[in-house]
């Protein structure tokens, strides 16, 4: 039996639905590696620019066979920060989904409960038990922009080197004065 997994993308403070989040799933693949999934036929559920949350705030993952996953928020919707530790991992046992903590093969994982938050994820199980939603939240902003960097070694160097020229010179002023 397969599983299908939900995605519910919503404002932390009012939970309004989101659209236009993207996600990227991942598939455990035995070797201590998760890698971008893509169904037997070909659907491209680990497409390398991922797949978007729709009008309504979702995103739905369906016909999901045995084994580990991992699914991982690429982008914020527009006018969102992005929140780099919501990575939601689960597993897939005939059509039963369980969520975890940590990565398959971490051993100090635990599942975590239905509903359940943890670090802006709730996870909820569907009417029939089967059918999980991984609500997922985001905080309103912009992201700040990445100031510093080696870039800015160059200038502190010649703000240095300008600061020592000055300082002789107005040595050699006062020794001129003197003389």
């Amino acid at each position: 039996m397969k599983a299908t997994i939900n995605i519910l993308k919503v404002d932390e403070n009012n939970n309004t639905v989101l659209p236009g989040a993207t996600f990227r799933l991942f598939k455990y693949d035995g070797t201590g590696m998760y890698v971008p999934y893509t169904k037997p036929e070909g659907n491209p559920y680990g497409a390398q620019d991922g797949l978007a949350t729709g009008d309504d705030g979702t995103l739905t993952y369906e016909g999901l066979p045995n084994g580990a996953y991992r699914i991982v928020e690429l982008l914020p919707p527009p006018g969102y920060l992005w929140m780099e530790k919501n990575d939601i991992y689960f597993d897939v046992l005939n059509g039963t989904v369980t969520r975890y903590d940590k990565p398959y093969g971490d051993t100090s994982r635990t599942a975590i409960a239905a509903n359940q938050e943890t670090v802006g994820v709730t996870y909820t199980m569907g009417s029939t038990g089967i059918d999980p939603t991984f609500v997922v939240e985001n905080t309103p902003g912009a992201a700040l922009p990445y100031t510093g960097g080696p870039g800015t070694n160059f200038f502190y160097m010649i703000g240095c080197i300008m600061t020592m020229l000055a300082g002789a010179g107005i040595v050699m002023k006062r020794r001129q004065k003197k003389v």
